[in-house]
């Protein structure tokens, strides 16, 4: 039990509650309470209804038990560790900004695509933004297949295509992803304006009630290189990743 919690609290507090939060809700719809998604759906008529919890809670419903929730598990583990590498355990406040800005972004589109449930179309978007920041990481999938991560989003819409899936919620967290990247590393350079900057009342709020000193071990040593790279462009040529492996 002991290692299991110093597992379980080695995570930043924004993926590690999000990871808890789709396990949670996976665990109870699948055993106790099997009606829990019908209050957590995007649906544009509930929501005018003034059900508006439901623009968020539906990116915490993966699946219930069957053959594909250990793949689903894999996904969320890995989109949100990859994420966790590129904020320090400082910046608990930009990462939860993120998940914001991204989960708002993808509600709209899925209100717009009539999309019920979007938690894969927003770990997909994490992985892209990942891939967009740390492109030369070696990346592992199945058969043992590697390649870099700047292809892993292009493969896995591949991969999606030849198990027959529909890769339309891929493309939206593709834009999703990449709308973010845009706007916050490199439309700021040319324009100097920065649409995403971080509310100060967001930032005092996080500070005044979520810990900011969250140890984990996914914390890449070159965040602040990186980050300060990203403010002058893309400088990535420079950046010697380390390996990687999903599936």
């Amino acid at each position: 039990m002991e290692d299991f919690k110093a597992w379980y609290f080695q995570f930043p507090v924004v993926s590690r509650s999000f990871i808890t939060a789709v396990v949670a809700v996976t665990l109870v719809s699948s055993v106790i309470y099997s009606q829990l998604p019908a209050y957590m759906y995007l649906d544009r008529q509930k929501i005018m209804d003034f059900q508006i919890w439901r623009l968020y809670s539906n990116f915490f419903f993966i699946g219930t038990f069957g053959p594909n929730i250990i793949w689903e598990f894999v996904y969320l583990y890995f989109a949100t560790t990859r994420v966790d590498s590129l904020f320090t355990d400082r910046q608990v406040d930009e990462q939860m900004w993120l998940y914001f800005i991204v989960m708002t972004f993808l509600s709209i589109a899925g209100l717009i695509f009539k999309f019920p449930f979007l938690c894969s179309t927003f770990l997909f978007a994490l992985i892209y933004i990942w891939c967009k920041r740390q492109p030369f990481e070696t990346v592992q999938f199945f058969f043992g297949l590697k390649f870099k991560s700047g292809y892993f989003p292009f493969i896995l819409m591949g991969f999606h295509l030849i198990l027959g899936q529909s890769i339309l919620q891929d493309l939206l967290g593709v834009a999703a992803g990449h709308g973010y990247v845009f706007f916050k590393y490199i439309y700021p350079v040319s324009s100097g304006k920065d649409f995403l900057r971080t509310p100060r009342f967001f930032t005092s709020f996080v500070n005044k009630f979520i810990s900011k000193t969250q140890a984990h071990n996914y914390q890449n040593p070159n965040n602040q290189q990186q980050n300060n790279q990203g403010q002058q462009g893309f400088g990535f040529r420079h950046f010697q990743g380390q390996g990687v492996r999903i599936g």
